[in-house]
């Protein structure tokens, strides 16, 4: 049954989120809500009904008329994005399976993180999950210090969106310092 939740609500997740990116991009410009219609915020051109599915009309344009994030000069790039959700959230659905410790959540919230953060590039998704790693050691010593059992659970999910933190300011930093020392190319 979990699947059929997850069909019946990924779509109105993703109208849903698509609806308050225009809230939060609007309102704070004392803009409506409803008019006028969607509008590519480059170059001001109108978006169609066809290409305002979220996910499938920026797909199906490549791109192409909508905003483009740009960091380190590169255009968000499709193909990193997925890769980025395989490789995260992957390595933490592996890691689910064979532990009993980490729940599915924690999988999710991995996996949009490697999408988001693998269109800037796979270098901002390996420091998000090596500070998540880091983070979450830490925190996992603070709490043994504190009484809290080896077996306690103890959430990974804040840590997971720490690293994110993390790289999304700092990641190509960290990257190159750690390529720099720990890597003779």
């Amino acid at each position: 049954m979990d699947w059929l939740l997850a069909i019946v609500t990924f779509p109105l997740g993703l109208a849903l989120g698509s609806f308050m990116t225009v809230v939060t991009a609007r309102v704070p410009a004392g803009e409506s809500v409803v008019q006028p219609r969607s509008r590519c915020p480059t170059c001001g051109v109108e978006i169609a009904n066809r290409d305002n599915v979220p996910i499938l009309g920026w797909a199906l344009l490549r791109g192409r008329c909508l905003v483009v994030a740009r960091l380190a000069g590169a255009p968000v790039d499709l193909v990193r994005m997925i890769a980025g959700f395989a490789l995260f959230g992957g390595a933490l659905f592996v890691v689910a399976l064979v532990s009993r410790g980490m729940g599915m959540g924690d999988v999710k919230l991995a996996s949009l993180i490697g999408l988001v953060l693998g269109s800037l590039g796979l270098r901002y998704v390996g420091v998000a999950a090596g500070a998540a790693i880091a983070l979450g050691g830490v925190g996992a010593i603070v709490a043994l210090l504190m009484g809290r059992g080896r077996k306690a659970a103890i959430p990974f999910g804040p840590y997971l969106a720490a690293g994110a933190i993390v790289a999304a300011f700092w990641g190509s930093q960290i990257a190159d310092w750690y390529l720099r020392t720990f890597v003779r190319v």
